[in-house]
């Protein structure tokens, strides 16, 4: 973790694969002494793999920690309950990252039921249910379920705001994270000037973070000014939006350079948005070099992940053929 936070991301890989080798020859000569530590070591593994980008592993990863805190369970639920909700919650992060939706959901719904009860013995806990009820949120958008996402996200939003009140350092991250996600369920039921307004609160949170560490924060600032770009362009304020999605795209770029596994599908998204935003505005040739360059990335992306990046690719491949169509170039849209 500490060679993560200097942004050795393949260093730390390495370190937790060895980690991970190391306990599982450990459980062969004693199970019951050293399996929970094996299925930490997985779930520290998996959150390593995905920071590499490798998305399909680290889901086959934490599915088996996930497994394991689960037999750890039947054993004793006092002590490994936590384990298991903080390990579901995981998977349902990667399974909503490879286009798993409805397992994904299903796995969320799990861990926040976990956590609820948790917190009831203890609000200790109250942290990981606010954690879990954002993705909880994150996964019933990703299914259409609007209205029951907007509330999960409202009730995780107050629930950060609390913990903020008694330790702004501790939680102020996870706000602007849950504000985010709030954001984009305002919007997808229509409460554009609410949205617009937890969008920039969002912002302004993580701004204030990536002053302290940007090796860690300007990821979550990139994406919360996507979500401010589109809150933007539904209140009418188009310049803002492009300036918004240039800064994004900017920032993506940068991270995308020095990582291009990780975040180079979040750049492909970054560039279908800000092709939008400039076709919006009338720069229709700038629209449509950005929409090439957003599906040529994608294109690329569906050779090693096609249920992942099929969604992708269509979107911006209609946005392609909009942005050809307006500079007249209908026989190849």
């Amino acid at each position: 973790n500490r060679l993560l936070e200097v942004g050795e991301r393949d260093e730390a890989l390495e370190v937790a694969r060895e980690a991970t080798d190391m306990y599982r020859d450990l459980v062969k000569v004693s199970p019951a002494a050293y399996t929970p530590d094996l299925a930490m070591s997985l779930s520290n593994l998996a959150n390593r793999l995905l920071e590499v980008g490798e998305r399909d592993e680290a889901l086959e990863v934490a599915r088996e920690a996930t497994d394991m805190y689960r037999d750890l369970v039947k054993v004793s639920p006092a002590a490994y309950t936590p384990d298991l909700a903080m390990s579901l919650s995981n998977l349902a992060n990667r399974l909503l990252e490879v286009g798993e939706r409805d397992e994904a959901l299903e796995v969320a719904r799990e861990a926040v039921h976990l956590r609820r009860d948790l917190v009831k013995v203890s609000p200790v806990h109250t942290q990981n249910l606010a954690g879990s009820l954002n993705n909880l949120a994150n996964c019933l958008l990703e299914v259409g379920e609007r209205d029951e996402a907007l509330e999960v996200a409202r009730e995780a939003t107050d629930m950060y705001r609390d913990l903020v009140e008694k330790s702004p350092a501790s939680y102020t991250s996870g706000l602007a994270m849950s504000l985010t996600t709030l954001a984009n369920c305002l919007l997808e039921v229509g409460e554009r000037d609410e949205a617009l307004k937890a969008a920039r609160e969002a912002v302004r949170l993580r701004q204030d973070s990536v002053q302290v560490s940007p090796t860690v924060y300007t990821p979550n600032l990139a994406e919360s000014l996507i979500t401010l770009a589109n809150c933007l362009l539904e209140a009418g304020e188009r310049d803002e939006a492009l300036e918004i999605a240039r800064k994004a795209t900017e920032l993506y770029r940068g991270l995308a350079k020095e990582s291009p596994a990780l975040y180079t599908p979040d750049l492909a998204v970054s560039l279908t948005t800000l092709a939008n935003r400039l076709s919006e505005v009338g720069e229709r040739d700038e629209a449509l070099e950005v929409a090439r360059e957003a599906t040529d990335m994608y294109r690329d992306l569906v050779e090693e992940s096609s249920a992942s990046y099929t969604p992708g690719l269509a979107m911006s491949l209609t946005t392609l053929a909009n942005r050809l169509s307006e500079v007249g170039e209908r026989d190849e849209a």
